[in-house]
């Protein structure tokens, strides 16, 4: 039976302490580490599969290159490689439920856009379709769909009083 002094009694067991960052400061960059933040609810995996349709989009109707002969430039493979760096800190960090995921995607989904602005301007590709639309409308999605979950995750670590 719940009575007055049981409700008190539950309601000392949950009491937390919670400390808040001071506003208009941005947390350290352990927040993006450390346990107190995670990341919570469907993101990790919701992003996770966003990032494997847009990328397969993306490639799936980029056309033939211009000059499928020519030399890859320097910047290109640069990019490339940051590329991939930074998609696998964001695979190994929202498999973890960290923060550093979601920021390593905002990094992965820029470097992504950049490529896509770059591709015929560059010459690599001769025109500007669809495709190239859908590729900077898929990256930006990202791009915002990460830094939504960003904004979502656990800021705060609670800590037990006593």
């Amino acid at each position: 039976m719940l009575t007055r002094s049981r409700l008190a009694q539950l309601h000392d067991n949950r009491v937390e302490e919670v400390t808040l960052a001071a506003p208009g400061r941005r947390p350290p960059l352990s927040r993006w580490l450390g346990e107190q933040g995670a990341v919570t609810g469907h993101w990790p995996a919701a992003l996770g599969v966003a990032w494997v349709i847009v990328f397969a989009t993306a490639f799936a109707l980029e056309p033939a290159p211009a000059d499928p002969n020519a030399a890859v430039p320097v910047w290109v493979v640069a990019m490339s490689y940051a590329m991939f760096a930074t998609l696998g800190t964001m695979v190994a960090g929202l498999t973890r439920r960290q923060r550093l995921g979601l920021v390593a995607s905002v990094v992965a989904g820029g470097v992504a856009l950049f490529g896509a602005v770059m591709c015929p301007i560059s010459g690599h590709h001769d025109s500007i379709g669809a495709w190239w639309y859908l590729q900077m409308a898929g990256f930006t999605g990202l791009i915002g769909a990460s830094l939504t979950g960003l904004r979502r995750s656990r800021s705060v670590s609670p800590t037990p009083v006593g």
